[in-house]
């Protein structure tokens, strides 16, 4: 009843691994133009998500930003079939959490639940899934591969590096946050970032002004030491 009384966009997002640092960026980017809520910490199962809503959802948002996660299947299509998101990323997936699902196919198979959602528009898939994996039935959405247009991609305790193919034109970012696998992470940042709005210029701010996920990568420097 409350989501439909908001009526947010929805943006539903899910991994063997990156999940909550992709919404984290893609938070921190859309939260510049739009009122942006985003599920806090990692909850990421149904019952935090219902909580999350319940309690916490602002009136006033226009974004909302959720993160799917599974430990058997059905979990994400049940995610899916209750917030209806408009749109989907579905990043890299690894093997992450085998103990549960046993094989890698289940893993995509239980990871591709993201596109059961009524009201799916369009997904956002990691360039390493082949489109031909997605499920054929009723598929009215647009899929886009994210990821193949990232080179150069150059990381140190600085930050990182990386060059992006926008409208045949090579744009070179540059990010606080470390990692040479975060280019990828960024890639869908950035093409959901141009699909709402914001401009080349606009997104290389952000991007380079993004702060560390906390306890992911996020470098301290104490008396002179780095952890």
């Amino acid at each position: 009843e409350k989501l439909s009384k908001i009526e947010p966009k929805i943006i539903a997002i899910t991994a063997s691994y990156g999940k909550t640092s992709i919404k984290n960026f893609i938070y921190e980017i859309l939260n510049g133009k739009y009122r942006t809520y985003k599920t806090p910490r990692s909850v990421n199962t149904l019952k935090g998500i219902v909580a999350d809503i319940n309690n916490n959802l602002p009136e006033n948002t226009e974004f909302y930003i959720i993160e799917a996660g599974a430990r058997e299947r059905g979990d994400i299509r049940e995610i899916s079939e209750f917030v209806e998101h408009q749109y989907a990323i579905l990043g890299k997936i690894g093997e992450q959490h085998i103990e549960y699902f046993k094989t890698l196919s289940n893993i995509i198979q239980t990871k591709l639940e993201i596109i059961e959602s009524d009201r799916l528009e369009e997904l956002y898939l990691h360039h390493s899934i082949n489109k031909e994996k997605v499920p054929q039935k009723n598929r009215k959405f647009k899929i886009i591969h994210f990821g193949k247009n990232i080179s150069g991609v150059k990381s140190t305790l600085d930050g990182t590096w990386f060059n992006y193919i926008y409208d045949n034109n090579l744009e070179r970012f540059q990010t606080k946050v470390l990692g040479k696998f975060q280019g990828e992470n960024l890639a869908v940042v950035i093409d959901i970032a141009l699909r709402f709005g914001f401009n080349i210029s606009e997104i290389k701010f952000h991007i380079q002004n993004l702060k560390p996920i906390p306890h992911r990568l996020e470098k301290i420097e104490v008396e002179g030491k780095i952890i």
